[in-house]
This record gives structure tokens, C-alpha cells and sequence, in this order.
């Protein structure tokens, strides 16, 4: 989820990684970018704070090979969030 302070919290996907390290790497990487892309340089907080519950999930054959050719992780929607099985 991102939230989104004139609208509320909005549905941004979620992304998903082989390990708490990778988690927090994409994370990081993500927000350099963000700052990076925003020709201010300042990008509102709103738009680089992480939210909902972290939880360790069983993924499709399919997905999971996409995660594990990734640097550290990728980016899913309502699609393929609903093929995870949470806290397996």
C-alpha cells in the first residue's frame, strides 16, 4: 500500500523477495530511485513509506522464478498477490 495523503491509502501492489535482506535492499533501492526520478529531489515521504503486514508466503513455481532472477525482488498486483499462500 502507498498512502497517499490527499486521498488516503491507496492499492499499490506489494513486492515480494527470497529474504528479509533482499526486502530491505529492494526497499532501499526503491526510495533511491524515487528521489532519484523527482526532479526536486524531494520527494514527499507519502510516496516512499512501506505499509502492511510482512509475512512469509508459498508462491507459485511461475513466480517464484521471477523473484529468484531478480536482484532483489519484484513488484505484483492483484493478480498474482491472490495466487500466494501467506504464512506457510
Amino acid at each position: 500500500m502507498v498512502r497517499d495523503s490527499s486521498s488516503g491509502p491507496e492499492d499499490d501492489g506489494a513486492s515480494v523477495h527470497l529474504s528479509e535482506k533482499d526486502h530491505n535492499a529492494y526497499v532501499s533501492d526503491f526510495i533511491k530511485e524515487e528521489r532519484r526520478r523527482n526532479p526536486s529531489g524531494q520527494t514527499p515521504e507519502c510516496y516512499v513509506t512501506t505499509d502492511g503486514p510482512v509475512f512469509i508466503a508459498e508462491a507459485p513455481l511461475k513466480l517464484f522464478n521471477q523473484v529468484k532472477k531478480s536482484k532483489n525482488g519484484i513488484k505484483i498486483y492483484d493478480k498474482d498477490i491472490k495466487t500466494l499462500r501467506r504464512n506457510v
